[in-house]
Parts: structure tokens; sequence; C-alpha cells
């Protein structure tokens, strides 16, 4: 008797996966994860573009192209003034750029 339960216990205890269960399961992964990186390469596309917006309103304000390391400062000055969460994430819409130009001025005033 032990053994003729033992053979319905690996019988029909076992996993019951197909190949065809698992390449379906592979291919629904691939496609979230699909998913997940075109959402975030949008995301990032998007911020982006906010960024190089502010830039060329702060150029129109000022009158002329900044410099690398001018943008660079004032991309230093709007991420150390906008507020963030305890995991570094911005909590609101970031500093106005022509705020952190003054900020930058002002810093840089005796140069």
């Amino acid at each position: 008797m032990k053994k003729k339960a033992k053979k319905f216990a690996q019988d029909n205890m076992l996993p019951k996966m197909t190949l065809e269960d698992v390449f379906w399961t592979l291919m629904v992964e691939h496609k979230v994860a699909q998913k997940q990186a075109t959402d975030e390469d949008q995301r990032i596309e998007g911020n982006v573009a906010i960024i190089d917006e502010q830039f060329l309103e702060l150029q129109d304000l000022i009158g002329r192209e900044l410099s690398e390391d001018e943008q660079s400062a004032i991309l230093d000055i709007v991420d150390e003034y906008t507020p963030k969460d305890k995991d570094g994430n911005f909590l609101c819409s970031l500093l106005p750029f022509d705020y952190a130009w003054e900020i930058y001025e002002t810093q840089n005033r005796g140069e």
C-alpha cells in the first residue's frame, strides 16, 4: 500500500507546469518589464523636457545663453532648495529657475 500511496503522491502532487506554461509566464514577465522600462523612459524624457524649458525661460529672462557651469550650478541649487522626502524624492514642483539664478548670482557676486 505504501508503494501505491507514494506513486500517487509523486504523480499528483508535483506542479503541473508544461513548457508552454513556462514560456507564457516568461513572455508576460517580459512584457511587464518592457512596459515598466518604457514608462520610466517616458518619465525621464518628460523631466528633461521640463528642465530644458526652464533653462530656455531663464535664458530669455537674463538675455543670454547659460554656460555649462552655470547650468550645472543652477541644477545644484534647484536640487538643494527643492523640498524632498526622506528618500530624496521631490515633494513638490522644482524651485523656479529664476529664483535659483538669483541665489547663484548672490553666491557669486564677490568673485
